[in-house]
């Protein structure tokens, strides 16, 4: 018989709060966390606003070392130990003792050692790392480039464009819900016990954040724009994209060893499906990629259409991603009484920290049985009228649908059910 994955710990830090109930609460309340950035130079930058953590302080982590000026690493810290505390790994003499999966962030080299790489081991549009030789010592431990598999993926994927199945398996933005999925089954077929699935978004390094704006990934905004209307998830309105930072962590282990350990089950990890859909460029998102990725899922994670309550939608405020996701939501569950959510518009888009991110709310939207307002939502572009998915209310939420993709036609989605502890 399969072991069952559940969810006994979480933590997460976004604009919007420190704390999940924080985060919650503000939600709730219709709080925004985009702002005007004031941090840097704004004049070569095409958007000065975003999602940005303000006031994080990392000196109540009690650690050091050089790698941790990194504020990614800060974060995502912040996080796995907010998922540890509650789960009771900190405050007893257990020590949790698992395996840790990180999403990697979409843009994450510093500025000198992209410059090393460039200098050294590019030559004809390719990348050659056995050149580098001594010049590795020139780079921080945690930049990423010592951990090879990764680095050449972002930069081919952003200098070049490559896309496509026979190109480049890039899952940058999914890699935080994929590593969801790839813990639930590391945990049912029993290699593992315990795992910590984590991942970070802070693109507001000026060298990231300005090849964003370069590749016109990012809203132009204006000295007159509002904070409070910038995102317009799935709105006719939607301009463009708003990013911002936070991280997320889930700790997840075999049911067998959180009831014997007498833990709170927060939720149960039904499946999911990753799969890639190319598209017409690198940054195209279709409907029949969507529509295919959320059929794999409920097949993988054996639900119904009926079954799913409320799905978290990837919903960025990017016209063509939105409308894409939006129809194909519509062509699987056209009429039900399926509710519709983002938080996107309250506190940006958080890339590859998002798919983990909208799991925390999930359990939240199951702990309650309520779900937020998707602010700004007026009304879409599809000829259907799906209001009814944006504006209704649930007496109680069962099971949630996160929704999530990215760069390169990658599509990712993960099914969660109620834990015990609320009345499952």
């Amino acid at each position: 018989m399969k072991r069952k994955a559940v969810i006994t710990g979480m933590g997460c830090i976004n604009s919007l709060g420190e704390h999940p109930d924080e985060i919650w609460d503000a939600l709730h309340h219709k709080k925004i966390g985009i702002t005007r950035m004031d941090a840097y130079e704004q004049e070569p930058y095409s958007c000065s606003f975003g999602g940005v953590v303000q006031q994080f302080s990392a000196k109540m982590l009690d650690i050091s070392g050089k790698n941790m000026m990194n504020r990614a690493n800060q974060l995502e810290l912040y996080a796995v130990i907010q998922a540890c505390t509650q789960y009771g790994a900190l405050d007893v003499e257990e020590q949790i003792d698992c395996a840790v999966y990180l999403g990697n962030q979409l843009i994450h080299i510093d500025y000198e050692t992209m410059t090393i790489l460039v200098n050294h081991c590019l030559e004809d549009g390719c990348l050659d790392f056995t050149r580098l030789g001594e010049h590795i010592r020139k780079i921080p431990p945690l930049s990423g480039v010592k951990l090879l598999p990764t680095v050449p993926s972002h930069f081919i994927a952003k200098t070049y464009h490559a896309h496509g199945e026979g190109n480049l398996l890039y899952n940058g933005e999914i890699s935080g819900l994929l590593n969801v999925i790839q813990a639930a089954q590391d945990i049912e077929m029993g290699t593992a016990d315990r795992i910590i699935v984590a991942s970070v978004f802070s693109p507001f390094q000026p060298h990231e954040y300005l090849w964003l704006c370069d590749e016109q990934m990012v809203r132009t905004t204006t000295i007159d724009d509002d904070s409070s209307q910038l995102m317009f998830p799935f709105d006719e309105r939607h301009q463009g994209i708003i990013y911002g930072e936070g991280a997320a962590a889930l700790i997840i282990e075999s049911e067998e060893t959180a009831r014997a350990k007498n833990r709170t089950i927060l939720g149960y990890v039904e499946g999911g499906s990753i799969n890639m859909f190319p598209g017409e460029t690198f940054y195209s998102l279709t409907a029949e990629g969507f529509k295919k990725n959320l059929y794999h899922t409920l097949e993988k994670s054996e639900q119904s259409i009926k079954d799913i309550d409320l799905i978290y939608a990837h919903g960025c405020s990017s016209r063509e991603w939105d409308n894409a996701e939006l129809e194909a939501i519509y062509s699987i569950w056209e009429h039900s009484d399926i509710q519709i959510r983002s938080s996107k518009g309250n506190i940006g888009y958080t890339g590859c920290a998002s798919g983990i991110m909208d799991c925390v709310l999930a359990i939240q939207s199951m702990r309650h049985n309520a779900v937020f307002d998707t602010i700004n939502y007026q009304r879409s572009e599809l000829d259907q009228d799906v209001s009814a998915y944006f504006n209704g209310e649930l007496s109680t939420v069962e099971r949630c649908l996160i929704n999530n993709a990215g760069l390169g036609g990658s599509y990712c989605s993960v099914v969660l059910a109620k834990g015990d502890s609320y009345g499952k």
